[in-house]
């Protein structure tokens, strides 16, 4: 039997998306959840097509929109971590982040960071939100 309801939940999961990241980096992370999302959304269509009876009644919208928000909050918290001692308020601007003061590594994290917002944003539009 498939476990698309736990699966997602996993997805949506703080502790699991945290440690994702941690080990596969920001865009890894980023490209294993759009591929396990993909996989979900194409068995969910297959259990249709095939007119399964005991498909359990999922919300599929909502298990996407909060497993890639997971992916989104620990982006930006790596991002703000990363930048909270070189940033300035500046007046109606907002925030200004000095990236000379940063080093090679930190750049490395904020350029994964936003190679993983950029995929989801891709996996987002493509789904049709």
């Amino acid at each position: 039997a498939y476990h698309i309801k736990e699966t997602f939940e996993l997805l949506k999961e703080k502790t699991f998306v945290r440690r994702r990241v941690r080990i596969l980096g920001a865009s890894g992370a980023a490209n294993a959840h759009v591929t396990d999302v993909d996989e979900l959304l194409r068995l969910i269509e297959e259990r249709i097509d095939d007119d399964e009876a005991d498909i359990e009644p999922i919300d599929e919208q909502d298990g996407v929109l909060n497993s890639y928000q997971q992916v989104k909050k620990y982006c930006l918290h790596v991002t703000n971590e990363l930048t909270k001692h070189h940033t300035e308020v500046d007046g109606e601007d907002g925030a200004v982040i000095d990236v000379s003061a940063l080093s090679k590594a930190a750049l490395a994290k904020l350029a994964d960071a936003g190679d993983a917002m950029h995929l989801i944003g891709a996996s987002l539009g493509g789904y049709g939100f």
